[in-house]
């Protein structure tokens, strides 16, 4: 028997709001799984292609889409809903006769709840390591204020298992001022699975290293003993803003986005341009960093680094209304979103400035938008308004980006309703994860196909696994890039289009600002919550009811 007196609190709905997400193989060798952070809950969700079948008969009041409550984990007192395995899409506006054309060769990427595990702590941020087996993945989880935990899946309990805990809370280490605790505790992993860093105390890095996995299976970790650098005292970098690690290195590289002289908005006559982009090369065997290049004189708002995957490569600095591509120590391209940025980017950036989306108008908040790379030269953009834009690189051949297109997918300046609540890929982000699940394809005789999916968390409440096809092109366009191979051309880019639709998602009740509680029945023994969720502009009610 349960006490029923709670001298403090006690928790009824469990978070909700997705906060951090990352992909990776965590189960089981070559597996697909999500791991998702909502406040000191983490959840590990297994990602499955099944066949679609249409479903217009569905009499459902929300289209047909059929949510139901996971089975419990761990002797937990709550469940978050889910959606079943037959759930369909949620009633697509797409025509009748393209579905049941596709519906026996259509496979759709489902979630499927593994474990939920409640932490001691608030989860800030993770990352994947590779783990002592092949083809199996640690899991890297931050939490405030300098801590960080390797975590691995045991296959005989279900569960999970805290493989290490690294503590940085010293005093000789505080001598510095601290930032919020989501900047402080970011994690930053090589992509060649080298080492992970842990950012503490604004411009101090604690560097974890990975070992190698031995070829026989034999007995070892697969981390290191970890590390501290302070960048002010080896490469006087202060008043860092963000890192992200670079790949094609034969050492682990790190970029980071720093300003030298800290600004403000009354010194922005002196000087507008102020913030620096160096990169680093980590020594982990001397415990050392030592720097590659620098590139100054970038826009004073610029906050959120986006790594640039290969062969382009480099870094997308994001700043308020500019996105700017740096790579091998020079300015490639500063695409300007709306009109008054390219006034006030400096004179030493003006031949660099691309106005080819100036026309939107756009005034983002980098710290609160999301970003996915579906393939070298495409990305997908979530601002905080919840907007979707697809971003098309075009480079001139080389590595160098000479152009960045700009397309609004969804929402617009003056939200409306969206035709299909399902289909709508315009949420607000608070993170984003890529997969890809591979999977046989029956027009292609059976060859494996990868499927490029992207999670995106919503701050208010819903979030989305969206899958991202490639469209196929016109003839003409086809022509053209013969031509451009043939003869040359000044600018070169995949001039792909992709497709953005939902495959699954989860709802939850999201921040909530107003609370209202009230009898549901004349007897008044049940009682119901009505609540006012969403953001500014998405506003939502909703009502819970004690199960």
């Amino acid at each position: 028997m349960r006490d029923p007196i709670y001298t403090f609190c006690r928790e009824l709905v469990p978070p909700s709001s997705v906060d951090r997400a990352c992909g990776l193989s965590f189960t089981r060798a070559g597996s697909s799984n999500l791991a998702l952070a909502r406040g000191n809950v983490l959840e590990v969700y297994k990602i499955e292609l099944v066949p679609y079948h249409s479903d217009t008969s569905s009499t459902s009041g929300n289209g047909g889409d059929d949510y139901v409550y996971g089975e419990q984990h761990s002797g937990e007192e709550f469940d978050l809903p889910m959606i079943q395995d037959n759930a369909n899409n949620g009633g697509s506006s797409r025509p009748a006769n393209e579905q049941s054309q596709k519906a026996n060769k259509t496979k759709r990427p489902q979630m499927h709840l593994v474990g939920r595990w409640r932490l001691h702590g608030k989860i800030m941020d993770m990352q994947a390591v590779r783990g002592n087996e092949h083809g199996i993945e640690n899991l890297v989880v931050s939490f405030s204020e300098a801590k960080m935990a390797v975590v691995s899946f045991c296959a005989a309990t279900q569960s999970i298992v805290t493989e290490s805990i690294h503590y940085y809370e010293h005093e000789q280490l505080q001598h510095t001022m601290r930032n919020s605790d989501a900047v402080s505790c970011a994690l930053r992993g090589d992509p060649e699975g080298r080492c992970v860093v842990l950012r503490i105390y604004d411009d101090q890095l604690a560097v974890l290293p990975l070992n190698e996995v031995a070829e026989n299976g034999g007995e070892g970790r697969a981390f290191g003993d970890s590390y501290v650098v302070d960048m002010r005292a080896t490469s006087n970098i202060r008043s860092i803003h963000d890192c992200v690690f670079l790949s094609g290195y034969l050492e682990p590289t790190l970029a980071l986005l720093h300003e030298p002289d800290a600004m403000w908005a009354g010194t922005l006559d002196a000087s507008v341009d102020s913030c620096c982009v160096t990169v680093v090369s980590l020594d982990l065997a001397r415990r050392s960093a030592s720097t590659i290049n620098s590139v100054g004189r970038l826009p004073y708002d610029s906050r959120t680094l986006v790594a640039v995957p290969a062969p382009i490569g480099g870094v997308l600095v994001v700043s308020s209304s500019a996105l700017t591509h740096v790579a091998n120590g020079a300015v490639s391209c500063i695409a300007v979103l709306s009109k008054a940025a390219a006034r006030g980017i400096g004179c030493s950036a003006a031949d660099a400035i691309d106005r080819t989306s100036e026309g939107l108008g756009l005034v983002l908040d980098p710290r609160q938008c999301a970003w996915a790379f579906v393939a070298p030269a495409a990305a997908v953009l979530w601002t905080q308004h919840g907007l979707c834009l697809q971003l098309a690189l075009h480079t001139d051949g080389r590595s160098a980006v000479r152009r960045i297109a700009a397309t609004l997918v969804a929402g617009s300046a003056k939200p409306e309703p969206a035709a299909d609540a399902w289909d709508d890929v315009g949420v607000v982000p608070s993170c984003v994860a890529e997969l890809r699940v591979a999977y046989d394809d029956d027009d292609d005789g059976g060859s494996p196909v990868d499927a490029v999916l992207v999670f995106v968390g919503g701050s208010a409440g819903r979030s989305i696994l969206i899958q991202a096809e490639e469209s196929s092109r016109a003839a003409g366009d086809e022509l053209m890039d013969v031509d451009a191979d043939l003869y040359g051309s000044s600018s070169k880019s995949s001039g792909s289009l992709w497709r953005l639709a939902v495959a699954d998602e989860l709802l939850g009740t999201g921040p909530a600002a107003a609370v209202e509680a009230g009898a549901s029945g004349s007897s008044g023994d049940d009682l119901q919550v009505v609540s006012c969720a969403g953001n500014a502009w998405r506003g939502r009610l909703r009502v819970q009811q004690r199960a």
